[in-house]
């Protein structure tokens, strides 16, 4: 018997409202910061948590479109959890507006000597640019959205005027299947560029800038390669200590890229998979190879005696 969805709701209920009093706690406390002697703190971990749960939204997106551009199937379950963290987009670009009001703590060029960078270090253009950035990354990742749901939702039965909005929307668009699934690879392909670009722009303008006599062009682009490159760089590492592996151990103890399977679901989790598969069979014939010569060995030195 298929659950009822509004049993489900109550079911969630207990769990809904422990992290509603999760957020008002937080929210206390970030009122008692700005109340007390250090008001610059509680800006400062605003901003870093903007950034933090913001990420986790637009990767989370992000993640659902690179599996739709490339036409992998086997991230289906994932990619489908990963596109309901969009539903932070709205609350991440009022906390990004609510970050003017911290402006006087957050930005510590205000009251510096900027020696000319004042043309792109400025309150209104840096509001201006971020505001418009976050509207056009949000606004493809909704339209990709509205095409990789409807492609879900055949069948629905609308139990709202949204939801009989949309439904009645993804009839018609659906008319044309082929049409329909082209514009969702586009804008998939969109919204990684748009990713790539704004989330470096916040990176330049939100992280950077944050020492305004640090200037780096690569900053930007770190922010969201990084989690991409770590694991390959370990990767690579190990990869260049194979020669000096001991063969003849035929543990995993020591191998340094054993838990990167578990922690990347994805083509480097399993790159990772195949170099400690790998590993481990060398070890097993490497060890086979050395009991079978120790076994002849014995067997001609029991012929020499027999002789």
């Amino acid at each position: 018997m298929r659950p009822n969805h509004d049993d489900f709701l109550l079911e969630k209920k207990p769990v809904f409202w422990l992290l509603v009093a999760l957020a008002v706690a937080g929210l206390l406390a970030f009122i008692a910061g700005l109340l007390g002697a250090h008001p610059e703190k509680a800006w400062q971990a605003y901003l870093m948590n903007f950034l933090f749960w913001s990420a986790i939204a637009q990767g989370g997106l992000l993640f659902s479109a690179v599996m739709t551009l490339t036409n992998a199937r086997w991230g289906d379950p994932m990619a489908r959890l990963a596109e309901a963290f969009s539903a932070f987009f709205p609350i991440s670009f009022i906390l990004f507006l609510l970050l003017f009001l911290g402006r006087n703590y957050v930005f510590p060029w205000l009251h510096e000597d900027l020696h000319g960078k004042e043309i792109w270090l400025n309150i209104p253009f840096l509001f201006t640019r971020d505001c418009l950035g976050l509207l056009i990354l949000y606004g493809l990742g909704y339209v990709y959205l509205f095409y990789a749901l409807g492609l879900q939702m055949k069948g629905l039965v609308p139990k709202n005027a949204l939801q009989a909005y949309l439904c009645n929307r993804w009839a018609k668009a659906l008319q044309n299947e082929a049409l329909y699934t082209k514009r969702m690879r586009i804008f998939s392909g969109l919204y990684i560029f748009a990713y790539a670009v704004i989330l470096s722009l916040i990176g330049f303008d939100l992280i950077m800038s944050m020492d305004p006599h640090w200037i780096s062009t690569l900053v930007g682009a770190y922010v969201f390669v990084a989690k991409i490159s770590n694991p390959l760089k370990r990767l690579t590492t190990y990869a260049k200590k194979i020669p000096e592996l001991d063969f003849t151990d035929v543990s995993q103890k020591d191998n340094p890229i054993r838990e990167l399977p578990f922690k990347f679901r994805d083509e480097v989790g399993r790159l990772a998979e195949s170099f400690v598969f790998m590993e481990a069979e060398l070890k097993k014939n490497v060890h086979k190879v050395i009991e079978t010569t120790h076994l002849q060995k014995q067997a001609a030195e029991e012929a020499n005696r027999a002789k």
